[in-house]
């Protein structure tokens, strides 16, 4: 009895410790990350590859205050699949042209590129005149007929970076709703847990009681 009364004592302090414990983790994670401005541009892709640039570079400048602004995917070109050699060698042109004059306001745009035999969706983030980081597009929406065009690259190559105090990481398109599926999923499952470790708690305590 006085081994079940220990126990007893023990479920209820890790029943009411663990939520506070988790959420004061939580919010302290939360509070340590450094605020940074971030821009996302929106506007209608068009046929034209020096026009996109164009609207792109004139929103960029719009407001050049520092922090990290997003463009849409395959902006410049669009899924232009019909002219995917002529896509590539813009994406060259557009690659040197963002490194001389993007300053200390980040800029991430996705951009189509040959690498061997295959054409890949790459993300790019452009930081005081160079790349600092890039990235294929691992997971491709099949129902846009992606994966006939695109390779694919790998979800091992997704990586952390540490920009200006935060840390960020990218994910293109189809990729974050796989995330989010993803993260409902494990968060199911912790509220099952939780829900499962309070009727233990429940029946153990009603086991104790009956002795």
């Amino acid at each position: 009895r006085v081994l079940f009364r220990s126990v007893e004592h023990f479920v209820l302090k890790m029943a009411i410790k663990v939520p506070i414990l988790l959420s004061l983790f939580l919010a302290s994670e939360l509070n340590s990350m450094k605020k940074t401005e971030l821009q996302v541009y929106q506007f209608q892709t068009i046929d034209n590859y020096e026009a996109n640039f164009e609207t792109l570079l004139g929103l960029y400048h719009h407001d050049l205050r520092p922090g990290i602004a997003l463009a849409p995917e395959v902006c410049l070109s669009g899924f232009d699949y019909d002219n995917m050699k002529e896509a590539s060698e813009f994406s060259k042109y557009a690659t040197q042209h963002l490194c001389s004059i993007v300053t200390d306001k980040a800029l991430g745009v996705t951009m189509i590129e040959k690498e061997g035999d295959e054409y890949y969706n790459v993300a790019k983030l452009f930081y005081e005149g160079k790349v600092i980081y890039q990235q294929k597009k691992a997971k491709l929406f099949l129902l846009g007929d992606e994966d006939k065009h695109f390779g694919a690259g790998k979800c091992e190559d997704i990586q952390v970076v540490a920009f200006n105090g935060i840390k960020i990481a990218f994910l293109v398109c189809f990729e974050y709703f796989i995330l989010l599926f993803c993260c409902f999923l494990l968060l199911f499952f912790f509220l099952l847990c939780i829900f499962f470790f309070y009727i233990y708690c429940f029946f153990l305590l009603l086991f104790v009681l009956l002795l």
